[in-house]
């Protein structure tokens, strides 16, 4: 932070005593509690939001001046500003806005709440935003994994380093649960359309069980036990049921072979260029998933006929009166959850539901799937043109899946003499796990970049997860994001011991 003028030394001291306690906390002046998702916007300019604990932080780097002004707001509360050299304590308090419902008719429609849903699908490319633009934005990807069972049985086996002996030493290894979090801020490009997006990763972070290695140590030894067993023009069955798939094994092979000869700088290069497109795809499918031009592509509106809504009243949106509408599913209907729509241009500014029941259910031939959790939040910002754009996303998701399977992998060869089957393995399997994954993101800053210029954008990626055991607030000093929650603050792998399967060292080369 730059010297500051002598007429504001109390500034000083409090900015720093809340940046060394880390967190600002936005909290309900009724309840006390804190406000989640709170827009902050510092000089009308940027902006970002507050985690779901109500917490945030100011930038801590140069550009910050003591006669910068914050403002805070959030729907349904009246919105404040302060002259940063005037804060003095790192707790804000927002008082609700009563609820008008007298004041619905003010908007000289009189609409029923039907009328409203109806208006919402009305000149959806008049208001939102669909020019080329360039987003500064900030994603964060968390999840879990457990696995509730995982049996194999070996019924038949050619493969001496795939006996049973393997899998009963091997299965203890795997983590019954593994935990993990991803991070990156990015420059992003383009319009409204997947077609037309570009991507310039700066910085990411990757957080991960030290459990997590036994998989990355697994694939590898699989490569080793395939790489001295089986033949290079080889082809595989893997059969399971009345299941079956051809693979061939030289591409397997050859995959094996590229990797271990690349350099180091060319290994890193693909991996960068592999985790802005994994990175892009993300960013394409929240920007690009929720509307086009023609409609708003929300389960909850495409399928309103099973949903009753109702209207709850008028409340705000900083200055922009807006409707706030309550829905719950019928009888063919999955959510439950409440939006909120402009009252004066009938554009959607936030909207947020979960599923009271699965979402998908399927038993199959003793494999099954279940989506037992979805939740989605997403709120609007209203840029200077009038025309909204996406300011915050999250999306939540549970999955259980498994199966009681026979499987059957079988090595054939139609160039060797005799038989063309050369090696199988025939296994029971009984798997069952959960998983639950939960993604956000945060548009920090927007401004309009020419088509011109996105066309002439080419970029050198260099940047890949920087891996971390525990989570490390000093990464993103300087940097404006969301806040961390208290598990991932909280978050410390400790190293686990390292074991060999057995068998793994029986190999014998072809």
């Amino acid at each position: 932070m730059k010297h500051m003028p002598h007429s504001f030394p109390l500034f000083f001291l409090i900015v720093q005593f809340s940046i060394a306690q880390n967190y600002f906390v936005v909290l309900d002046s009724l309840t006390q509690n804190p406000i989640p998702f709170a827009t902050i916007m510092l000089n009308n300019k940027q902006g970002w939001v507050t985690n779901d604990e109500g917490q945030f932080q100011l930038p801590s780097d140069t550009s910050l001046d003591a006669k910068d002004t914050l403002f805070l707001s959030s729907l349904g509360y009246n919105s404040l500003k302060f002259a940063l050299h005037t804060i003095k304590d790192s707790i804000f308090i927002l008082s609700p806005k009563p609820f008008l419902l007298d004041e619905v008719v003010l908007t000289n429609r009189n609409l029923s709440v039907e009328d409203i849903i109806d208006q919402l699908e009305v000149d959806v490319h008049l208001k939102y935003d669909f020019d080329f633009n360039k987003k500064r934005v900030f994603f964060r990807e968390s999840g879990t994994q457990e696995f509730k069972k995982l049996l194999v049985k070996v019924r038949r086996n050619s493969i001496p380093a795939l006996g049973q002996s393997f899998w009963d030493s091997l299965l203890p290894t795997i983590p019954p649960k593994a935990t993990w979090y991803e991070e990156f801020l990015a420059n992003s490009y383009g319009n409204h359309g997947k077609e037309n997006q570009k991507l310039k990763v700066e910085k990411a972070l990757e957080l991960a069980d030290e459990d997590d290695l036994v998989f990355e140590g697994m694939d590898r030894l699989f490569d080793q036990i395939l790489l001295k067993n089986i033949k290079m023009d080889s082809y595989f069955k893997v059969r399971s049921g009345l299941l079956s798939q051809k693979i061939e094994a030289g591409e397997l092979q050859g995959a094996m072979l590229t990797d271990s000869t690349k350099t180091d700088a060319d290994s890193k290069q693909e991996k960068a260029k592999n985790y802005m497109e994994r990175s892009l795809n993300r960013l394409k499918n929240i920007l690009s998933g929720q509307y086009d031009k023609e409609e708003l592509k929300i389960s909850v509106l495409d399928k309103k006929r099973h949903y009753d809504f109702e209207l709850i009243g008028l409340t705000f949106m900083g200055e922009t009166p807006v409707y706030e509408i309550h829905f719950k599913p019928k009888k063919k209907g999955y959510y439950q959850g409440k939006m909120f729509v402009d009252a004066d241009h009938f554009a959607l500014v936030r909207i947020e539901y979960k599923n009271i029941i699965p979402i998908k259910s399927i038993k199959l031939f003793n494999v099954f799937y279940k989506e037992f959790l979805k939740t989605t939040l997403f709120q609007m910002k209203k840029l200077p043109n009038g025309r909204y754009a996406l300011q915050y996303f999250e999306n939540g998701s549970g999955y259980e899946s498994g199966m009681q399977r026979p499987i059957n992998i079988i090595e054939k060869n139609k160039n060797v003499r005799g038989r063309r089957k050369q090696n199988e393995l025939a296994l029971d399997a009984d798997l069952h796990f959960i998983t639950n994954e939960k993604i956000h993101l945060v548009v920090l800053d927007q401004e309009t970049f020419s088509q011109s210029n996105f066309e002439k954008l080419e970029f050198k990626h260099q940047v890949i997860p920087e891996r971390k055991n525990a989570y490390d607030p000093s990464f993103w000093k300087g940097e404006l994001i969301m806040e961390p929650n208290q598990a991932l603050r909280n978050f410390k792998s400790e190293p686990k011991k390292k074991s060999t399967p057995k068998g793994a060292d029986s190999n014998k080369n072809k």
